[in-house]
């Protein structure tokens, strides 16, 4: 009887193990959508509040030097915007920055109708920059204190909420969307540190930017009452960029929005594999967002067998859809739209390959 015993145990062993491996080779056979843009293992956003002039001088430059590109809240009603007007308007967007929705004048509203045009003319304006774009942006309130209606943004009635809907905004103080904001009490070793532990956990860190250089005498006499200033030492914010510039492999640095949307494709959207023919691949891909808001590309990562590698892929009537073959997979960037990706390959996958395909 012992022996039958040991000897059934033996046997549901070795299939408990064969049933293991096939699992495991499966799962890595799946398609999944990479967790950050071209498989980056975390995400940085650079957000720049106030249309600063050290914005223009200082940060745009260093920024295009390393090929960063980031997001600009602008208050296009303000002299310091005014100033520089030709050159947010004319040349920013065509660097490939980004603007974000800061209202017109940063001074609130005391009535809903002003809120309309503090809130509603800078997304026109905006639109009209990025015609290509979906019309989804990022907005944060601006002000400060009881501005809106007497009271704070977060606490204002519904009359002023409802601009976020109508104005298709990322409200990014809804409590929900938590900034890293940088100064002289949270510099440059700080920043590194919070990068370091992104790329670790696979994160998305967005840091919150002023003024860069000295703080101005407005600035000077907030810091009094603050502790602290809000403006980042030029030299801190050149290691920044260098750094962020060196760790291009690990991080995917980009606009604030196309983190956002690309955050919330992912997580309501799903990739299986649904067919094979000789030499090729068919995915689907089933999205929960809506394009015309959300029009960040996502990537998938599809583990191929050793050696088998990508032609060409392509997504409905797109026929050239951007891919790299890396080390037994593919990732591909592909618009966040439902429907069936086609891959074509130099080589017929094997049968084990969709043992379990439906």
């Amino acid at each position: 009887m012992k022996a039958a015993v040991k000897y059934l145990s033996a046997i549901l062993m070795i299939l408990a193990t064969i049933f293991l491996r096939h699992s495991i080779a499966d799962d890595r056979k799946a398609p999944v959508i990479a967790p950050w843009y071209e498989g980056k293992p975390a995400a940085v956003s650079l957000r720049f509040d106030d249309s600063m002039e050290s914005h223009v001088t200082h940060a745009i430059p260093r920024l295009n030097q390393y090929e960063l590109k980031a997001t600009f809240m602008i208050n296009p009603g303000t002299g310091r915007y005014m100033k520089n007007k030709d050159f947010w308007e004319k040349h920013v967007p065509a660097m490939g920055h980004q603007m974000g929705n800061h209202t017109m004048h940063h001074r609130g509203a005391k009535t809903p109708v002003e809120a309309d045009f503090e809130i509603g003319e800078v997304s026109r304006l905006i639109w009209k920059l990025y015609p290509n774009k979906g019309r989804l942006l990022v907005f944060a309130s601006g002000g400060g204190g009881k501005k809106w209606g007497g009271k704070e943004w977060e606490h204002a009635s519904e009359e002023y909420k409802s601009m976020v809907e109508k104005y298709k905004l990322i409200d990014l103080y809804d409590g929900s969307h938590p900034g890293f904001g940088v100064g002289s009490k949270r510099g440059y070793k700080e920043i590194n540190a919070r990068v370091q532990t992104a790329v670790q956990k696979g994160e998305h860190v967005p840091i919150v930017f002023h003024s860069i250089g000295k703080p101005g005498w407005k600035e000077r006499i907030a810091s009094i009452y603050r502790g602290y200033d809000l403006a980042l030492p030029i030299e801190e914010f050149d290691q920044l960029v260098q750094l962020l510039g060196q760790m291009k492999d690990q991080l995917w640095v980009a606009p604030l929005a196309d983190v956002l949307k690309y955050e919330t494709e992912r997580n309501q959207s799903r990739v299986s594999l649904v067919s094979r023919n000789k030499g090729s691949i068919v995915v689907l891909l089933q999205v929960g967002t809506d394009p015309s808001l959300y029009d960040q590309e996502l990537t998938i990562i599809l583990p191929v067998d050793p050696g088998m590698k990508a032609v060409s892929v392509s997504q409905g009537a797109t026929q050239a859809i951007r891919f790299h073959n890396n080390d037994r997979k593919i990732l591909m960037n592909v618009a966040p739209v439902s429907g069936e990706i086609n891959i074509n390959l130099d080589k017929v996958p094997s049968k084990e390959y969709f043992r379990n395909v439906q």
